[in-house]
């Protein structure tokens, strides 16, 4: 619409139209302000009206806000309380007309809706306390607005060396080099280098089993027992499906028995049932299909926690690479896993060797994780990752 009328009135003054598309109405209306546009399209507010002439409205809308369902504001005028922060987009009408318009209730100004915002943890660390302030009064907010109610308050500050409770581990206080540690060579400073070195063992033996076994199963099903397409299909299918079952019980149970048993027992279960498959010579299909079911509902649950253990590893301002490094020796795993498994294949050993290759990879990973995986559960960050 707004194309059209600003083609319309072009035409009708005899001069050229040259659209300018802005990603907020704040650019927008700066763009005019500035003199860098001649005609924009926004709301009619008084608070602009000191810098440009508004026409007669050439469209109404409704403005609504939205809350959870089981909120109980029914009106805008509920929402209008002492202690209601409303969310806006900095700049944006709603922004300039709520500001002007609201008695009680406080405007929570964020950035335009497609912008993903920053970690607090992450402005705070580069000391940006105001923008982590803001953040994570726009995330209280929403929180309770989802819940419809207000946040509890804030436990009291815990003392700088608290005493140790009775049986609990002491972990060893950061160092300064840990502490100021960033970038590749941040990943290999101090506790992070082994936790860097086991991450990416890991993820390297996790999908290499995993793809080993998925990119190869319809093949093996069709070449070596000549089973039909929709068939081998159909078997691979199920041996994918009770991998889904692995990571429901790996979601059920990681809070319960910690991040290194679920690894250690997960990729010791791939382990046995593959060797066992290996032990059996896979002889028939319906072996190859059980055992490696049992298998994918263990390796499947062991990959899944990984998502959830690497992020725990690393402090704000290294996560996200560490993240990555862990996430590139997945792929190393992914594409090395079925070039394997097929050089064993084509080699002429037999199924029991490409079974025995699978498990023996899987069996490496659980006694990594047995014996250097760091539990994390029920630590808080700050003490996990200085």
């Amino acid at each position: 619409m707004t194309v059209d009328i600003a083609r319309e009135i072009g035409a009708r003054l005899g001069v050229p139209v040259e659209p300018v598309c802005f990603d907020a109405a704040r650019a927008s209306y700066e763009a005019m302000a500035a003199g860098r546009a001649d005609l924009c399209f926004l709301a009619v507010e008084p608070a602009r009206e000191a810098e440009v002439a508004f026409t007669a409205p050439y469209v109404v809308i409704d403005g609504v806000f939205a809350v959870p369902g089981a909120s109980a504001f029914r009106t805008a005028a509920d929402v209008d309380r002492a202690g209601v922060r409303i969310g806006v987009k900095h700049g944006s009408a709603y922004d300039l007309f709520l500001s002007r318009t609201l008695r009680h209730a406080s405007v929570v100004r964020g950035e335009e809706g497609g912008d993903v915002g920053e970690s607090p943890r992450w402005l705070a660390d580069r000391g940006r306390m105001r923008e982590a302030e803001a953040t994570m009064a726009l995330i209280e907010a929403k929180v309770e607005a989802a819940t419809g109610a207000p946040l509890p308050d804030a436990p009291p500050d815990a003392p700088a060396n608290p005493a140790p409770s009775p049986g609990a581990r002491t972990v060893a206080p950061a160092t300064a080099a840990e502490r100021a540690a960033t970038g590749i060579r941040g990943l290999f400073t101090g506790r992070y280098r082994r936790r860097t070195l086991l991450l990416g063992a890991l993820w390297f033996t996790g999908y290499f089993v995993n793809y080993g076994i998925s990119s190869w199963l319809p093949t093996l099903y069709g070449s070596r027992f000549h089973l039909g397409l929709s068939d081998a299909l159909l078997h691979s299918t199920v041996t994918s499906v009770a991998g889904l079952l692995g990571c429901l019980v790996a979601a059920l149970t990681v809070d319960r028995i910690g991040r290194r048993r679920i690894f250690a027992l997960f990729l010791g279960g791939t382990a046995a049932a593959l060797l066992v498959l290996a032990a059996l010579g896979a002889r028939t299909p319906v072996q190859v299909l059980i055992w490696t079911s049992l298998a994918a509902v263990c390796f499947f649950g062991s990959n899944i926690c990984l998502y959830l253990y690497t992020p725990e590893l690393y402090p704000t301002r290294m996560r996200a690479l560490g993240c990555s490094v862990g996430g590139a020796l997945n792929r190393v795993g992914v594409i090395l896993g079925p070039l394997i498994v097929g050089a064993v294949y084509a080699g002429g050993t037999g199924l029991a060797a490409v079974f025995a290759t699978l498990g023996a990879v899987a069996l490496a990973g659980a006694l990594t994780a047995a014996f250097f995986a760091e539990e994390t559960t029920d630590r808080p960050l700050e003490e996990v990752s200085p």
